[in-house]
């Protein structure tokens, strides 16, 4: 493979490297810009010993082909292997985030509670169960530096077995040596067995994987089992000891019981705290998915989701039985290794870790950087530095700790509204786990129907989810006729999913430009593959009109199925609320009209008080936008979002309170009139295609045409009232 380099074009001109992003035993990542679809992709580059072999590059075509079949939110994308002379790379999507390891590194205590990963839960059960019931394929190594979670706090899989099968294809071919960061990784078949699958890691690995038994759905669920395990006590069931050990533990000892595991941790100086009592019908989910036998393992990945939601809002959880010992200090977080996350001993752990291997070609931090535009890259100091790193360890600590306290705080309130109200009663019936197959079909993409918080108790880092999987956040309004109202605001703009259930459902009369608009008819697009029903990006030619219909439509949905109380609504946010999102309420006249406050608050963007806005602030006219003939007011110099037309939610940096995409990506309708006459709805936070000072201020409001008018830049986002607030 020749040198890469940044600024090189690759593969017919198609990618030009942007950044060095990892590297592993078998390969480097960068990131790299598409030029053809004007968006930003991860280039996996494969050793040059597999390259050589016909053989094994038509292995790997047919993973990566499998792979590019798998059309989920919550699967990390494959789109292509490119093969040039004797350089090859895996093209992958892009995505902002950190892994479940890196998170489970970050916690101060050493592990989550049971409230805090109820929607990762319903991510990944989403996901695996996608990959059962309608793709027809198992995963066959689910553990959490496999499993990333977005910008968005969205949980997604990513690694299907591809870099494990790469490491497989160049052992055979590398005079049989092996990489020593993987030593321990592979799953090897047991005596008088044939080795059917060694796509798994060890700690997270079935019996049945281990007995070399060809793969089945109940594998991944116990992986999943595993995974859960290890987000609530912080290892996984079974890790002491070496490769051995460990694989006798898993086929014959029972699981410690997670509470138990906690304490052993806190004795051994290695998590912070015991914790909360874990609720009896959680911890009876996780076991039933680690039970030895596939048999009596729960019948699928969302009966386990369902069931675990149920266990959690059954009641409060018990004070912890077992009391901490007196040291207490979390061990020091320190900043990233040089070698893959889930490598690392855990939390200062010492002895071999065999329970957790490395991802082959992706360094689990490497995801983080991966994320960031050049520009970003650039900017952030290096974070091997001592200094650097201490403070980033005080940081995550403190968050943690906040976290932590908001969440005992929310959830005690929870229960005692819900006491208050009659409905906090015995655990519901769902809290079980059936063992018969589940005939009903998931819906693809959509969330539980449980939320994970309720809206009288939604926070910033708890969201109330909705039934379309829609996140909501308070924000305090401080004047106006919603003043001392509980409102929260959708974290994003409406996305065409959500749309799309709507115009399903109601039967309304969208048109067909919502449909393709920044798909395929403006130059620059998404391109036609995508389809409305399963896109994130935000909907766009909706009027107001057709916004308000959806509110209604979604109020009535979620008020039928118990989402939201009898008197919640749904509804387009007031001038005066969106500008209290925006962080300006307080600068501006509540009783003046929208006319009268345009730009009026001087030199205040969604970014900050400074024009041009810094790498990475949000979705405008760019340079992207210049070069295909998209930027409608011109575009900003010297800036680059990577997208043409629209960017999927929540590519960008949230602001303080949580939201999105406030500033680009689409104009959002309010619910108010421009002015007097009542002509049109005002549309806030600039869009895709503006570039100009003046538009893009956080006080500038845009007259779009009449309350039926739709257009290019024109989305909305959803506030929801919650009564008694």
């Amino acid at each position: 493979m020749p040198l890469l380099k940044e600024g090189q074009f690759l593969f017919n001109r198609r990618y030009e490297l942007v950044g060095k992003l990892g590297a592993g035993g078998m390969g480097v990542v960068w990131l790299a810009r598409d030029h053809t679809e004007e968006t930003q992709v991860a280039l996996k580059f494969l050793p040059a010993v597999l390259v050589q072999h016909e053989a094994e590059m038509k292995r790997l075509k047919e993973e990566v082909r499998a792979g590019k079949e798998l059309r989920h939110p919550g699967i990390v994308a494959t789109y292509a292997l490119e093969l040039e002379g004797s350089t090859a790379a895996i093209v992958m999507e892009y995505v902002e985030g950190k892994t479940l390891a890196e998170l489970l590194e970050a916690q101060a205590r050493g592990f989550f509670e049971p409230q805090e990963i109820t929607g990762w839960t319903r991510d990944i059960a989403d996901a695996v169960d996608y990959l059962h019931r309608d793709a027809k394929r198992i995963h066959r190594d689910l553990k959490p530096a496999n499993i990333l979670v977005d910008a968005a706090g969205r949980a997604r899989l990513m690694d299907f077995g591809i870099s494990r099968r790469v490491q497989e294809s160049v052992t055979r071919h590398s005079k049989g040596s092996v990489v020593p960061a993987l030593a321990g990784s592979e799953i090897p078949a047991e005596a008088g067995t044939t080795k059917q699958d060694s796509s798994a890691t060890l700690a997270y690995a079935s019996p049945q994987q281990l007995a070399g038994k060809p793969a089945a759905p109940a594998d991944d669920l116990y992986s999943l089992g595993a995974l859960l395990y290890e987000l609530l006590t912080g290892t996984p069931p079974f890790f002491r000891g070496n490769a051995d050990e460990v694989r006798g533990q898993i086929k014959h000892e029972p699981v410690t019981p997670l509470l138990e595991r906690r304490a052993e941790l806190v004795s051994e100086g290695l998590n912070a705290s015991v914790g909360e009592k874990v609720p009896a019908a959680v911890e009876k989910v996780i076991l039933a998915c680690l039970e030895k036998e596939r048999e009596k393992r729960p019948a699928s990945a969302k009966a386990v989701c369902e069931a675990l939601v149920a266990g959690r809002a059954a009641g409060p959880p018990a004070a912890a039985s077992v009391a901490p010992p007196s040291n207490t200090s979390p061990t020091a977080l320190g900043g990233p290794s040089a070698l893959p996350q889930d490598r690392r001993p855990l939390r200062g752990r010492s002895g071999p870790l065999w329970a957790v291997a490395a991802l082959v070609i992706v360094c689990a931090g490497a995801w983080a950087i991966l994320s960031k535009p050049k520009e970003i890259i650039k900017e952030v100091p290096q974070l091997v530095e001592d200094t650097a790193a201490k403070q980033e360890a005080a940081q995550q600590r403190q968050r943690a700790d906040e976290l932590e306290k908001k969440a005992k705080d929310e959830e005690q309130k929870r229960l005692a509204a819900e006491a208050a109200a009659g409905r906090a009663a015995a655990p519901p019936a769902a809290a079980s786990v059936p063992t018969t197959p589940n005939t009903t079909p998931a819906a693809l993409g959509g969330p539980s129907a449980l939320p994970a918080s309720t809206p009288a108790s939604a926070t910033k880092e708890a969201p109330f989810t909705n039934s379309l999987g829609m996140k909501f956040v308070p924000v305090p309004i401080g004047a106006g006729p919603s003043k001392d109202q509980r409102i929260l605001f959708s974290i994003w703009e409406t996305r065409s999913k959500d749309y799309a259930a709507f115009v399903k459902d109601s039967g309304h009369d969208a048109g067909e430009d919502w449909k393709t608009y920044s798909f395929k008819d403006v130059p620059g697009g998404r391109g036609e593959n995508e389809k409305a029903e399963d896109s994130s990006h935000p909907v766009a030619n909706v009027s107001p009109d057709d916004a308000v219909a959806f509110c209604a439509w979604l109020t009535k949905k979620d008020r039928a199925s118990g989402q939201i109380g009898p008197q919640d609504e749904y509804r387009l946010p007031s001038d005066v609320e969106w500008s209290y999102a925006v962080g300006i309420g307080d600068q501006e006249d509540a009783n003046a009209s929208p006319k009268d406050k345009v730009t009026g608050v001087k030199d205040v963007y969604p970014w900050g008080s400074t024009f041009p806005p810094p790498a990475g602030s949000g979705n405008y006219a760019d340079t992207t936008a210049k070069a295909k003939g998209t930027d409608l007011d011109g575009s900003i110099e010297g800036y680059t979002d990577g997208y043409a037309t629209t960017a999927p939610v929540g590519s960008f940096k949230a602001n303080a309170l949580g939201l999105h995409d406030l500033g680009g990506n689409l104009g959002e309708w309010c619910a108010d009139w421009y002015d007097s006459e009542q002509k049109s709805r005002v549309l806030r936070g600039g869009s895709w295609g503006y570039g100009g000072p003046g538009v893009l201020l956080s006080s500038c409001r845009i007259i779009d045409g009449s309350p039926g008018d739709r257009g290019g830049i024109s989305g909305f986002r959803c506030v929801l009232v919650v009564s008694g607030g």
